[in-house]
């Protein structure tokens, strides 16, 4: 039996804030709850369940239409699959005028043959597919096997969430244990309209001095936990990181593309754009706007013909080298030590728990985490036991040094010298640093200047340093 059921028409109130009980199939165009304006009949809000006969809680911010004349439809025009919605429990504020009490109906369809659905297997992956038009998941916390090895999986045509265990137990524990079974986790996918997308490019642009355009749409991922009153508390932060994967096509620019956490002012964070399958992956520490961009910044001092344009381009849009200015790069600088750490801290995506066990950093300073977690990773040593020099400038072969220990700590593979190498003056550099610049030149990371001269003691550029760094990624991609 198909139909429509609806509540009496009644007037908005309180905070707008309406939440129900949904369940049954999911069919979002013959199966739904929506709610409706009185006046003129237009859907404000609708939802459908997700073909699974446990209870969700649904909520709608509807605080836009407090004092509109509204009403609730529950539609079931669907004959196939699940077949059938279950609703229970709403929870409507409405204002009360005096002499006339408007009431909403609480509509309730069960079917003779639910099914009871059974609890996921302990281990096993939480796996959700948003379908066209729908926007949350909510998932009852009862239901989940909380053994610390579930992931979360949600799917839509747009974009792919992998929510670890750990991040799923943090999340519970912004509630009292007491309120847990009756209280669902909420994941929120919402794409921005054009008008917003088009104003936040543009403050994107001139806050970041760059020309930023979109290869899709933006999305607003939010994760929290919803209580039985409707409550809902938002995680900011995650203690493990979040995968998430967005469309991207192929294309010339690849380079200059990634996925980026875009702040309100316009303001950027590279997340990362590993690329495979028409997707950019990146993992995530929170939530909020991201999109994939294309991010194509210039500098007055990098003409087109220089031999490092294409690859300071990329470190720029990857935000692991940027300018000393929002107009310039100053390639032909030499760079010193803190710097150089700083740079290999952020193409690894490096991060400390401790502060750097140098007398001579001082943990104020922009550089003192990259520091400690380089350090942390054994990336970088101190020129002694209890300093750094982070403003000394930094020679070739140190440079090679510090390359080849961040290769080995993100690839876990013991590359090796091969050979003495063959530059000509392969004879000048320190013993201690023969090995690494061998192996790198091996590796195809390294090269020498001109005429196949290394100079290890000579002085790295801010333009070498975004040629290694660049050649050090593609390996360890490769």
């Amino acid at each position: 039996m198909t139909g429509t059921l609806r509540t009496q028409n009644f007037t908005l109130g309180g905070n707008g804030q309406i939440n129900f009980l949904l369940s049954g199939g999911r069919d979002i165009d013959h199966l739904y709850v929506a709610l409706v304006r009185a006046s003129d009949g237009k859907e404000l809000f609708k939802e459908t369940a997700t073909n699974y006969e446990e209870y969700q809680r649904k909520i709608w911010d509807a605080s836009a239409y407090i004092g509109q004349e509204l009403y609730i439809k529950v539609v079931d025009q669907s004959t196939g699959g699940f077949g059938h919605l279950n609703v229970d429990d709403f929870n409507v504020p409405v204002k009360v005028t005096k002499g006339n009490a408007p009431s909403t109906s609480s509509t309730s369809s069960t079917p003779s043959s639910a099914v009871t659905p059974s609890t996921p297997n302990k281990g096993s992956d939480l796996s959700f597919e948003l379908a066209k038009g729908e926007r949350q998941v909510l998932i009852p916390v009862k239901g989940l096997a909380n053994d610390g090895k579930s992931v979360l999986k949600i799917k839509s045509s747009d974009a792919e969430v992998e929510v670890p265990a750990e991040v799923l137990k943090e999340l519970q524990g912004l509630v009292a244990n007491d309120e847990l079974e009756h209280a669902s986790i909420s994941f929120e996918l919402d794409a921005l309209p054009g008008d917003q997308i088009k104003d936040l490019m543009e403050r994107a642009g001139s806050k970041n001095k760059a020309s930023i355009s979109t290869l899709g749409g933006v999305y607003n991922f939010k994760l929290s936990i919803v209580k039985a009153d409707g409550t809902a508390l938002q995680l900011k932060n995650f203690s493990k990181p979040v995968t998430i994967r967005l469309n991207a096509k192929e294309d010339a620019g690849q380079d200059l593309t990634g996925i980026y956490y875009i702040a309100d002012d316009g303001s950027l964070e590279y997340a990362g754009g590993t690329y495979a399958s028409d997707k950019l992956t990146a993992a995530v520490s929170h939530f909020s706007k991201y999109a994939v961009l294309k991010y194509d910044k210039s500098f007055e001092d990098v003409s087109t013909s220089y031999w490092a344009h294409n690859v300071i381009k990329k470190m720029a849009a990857k935000q692991i080298i940027l300018g000393v200015s929002e107009a310039a790069f100053a390639p032909n600088q030499n760079v010193n030590r803190a710097e150089f750490a700083s740079f290999i801290s952020r193409a690894l995506g490096l991060k400390s728990s401790k502060p750097a066990a140098f007398k001579d950093v001082d943990p104020t300073k922009w550089y003192a985490s990259s520091i400690a977690a380089a350090f942390e990773a054994g990336i970088i040593n101190g020129t002694s036991v209890d300093t750094f020099a982070p403003e000394a400038t930094l020679s070739r072969e140190e440079m090679a040094t510090m390359i080849l220990k961040a290769y080995r700590f993100q690839t876990g593979q013991k590359a090796v010298a091969d050979g003495a190498g063959n530059f000509k003056d392969i004879g000048t550099i320190s013993s201690w640093a023969k090995d690494s610049v061998s192996a790198l030149q091996g590796l195809g990371i390294i090269h020498g200047r001109s005429n196949q001269f290394f100079m290890p003691h000579e002085k790295v550029t801010r333009a070498e340093s975004a040629q290694i760094l660049s050649l050090l990624i593609e390996t360890i991609n490769k």
